[in-house]
């Protein structure tokens, strides 16, 4: 069983975690940028952004976030920063 299965189900598509948090992010191309770049910036490795894969002929997945680990993942980019 992965981590993801025992943690809590707070995960939401780009939409709706910018409609609940809509002042998190200066713009939503900083916001953008952060999912477009997952797999190098850690985004996937640590579990934060799931790619869901609905359709086998779709060139992109769609994207579950969770907000928390969201949060959890810019502190500890921001701890390394410092």
């Amino acid at each position: 069983m992965s981590e993801i299965d025992l943690l809590p189900e707070d995960w939401c598509t780009f939409r709706k975690f910018r409609d609940e948090l809509p002042n998190f992010h200066s713009s939503d191309d900083s916001f953008r940028w952060d999912l477009r770049h997952r797999e190098k910036n850690g985004l996937i490795e640590e579990e934060v952004v799931i790619e869901k894969w609905a359709d086998p002929s779709a060139t992109r997945p769609s994207l579950l976030i969770s907000p928390s680990r969201y949060i959890r993942w810019l502190k500890n980019r921001a701890r390394k920063a410092a």
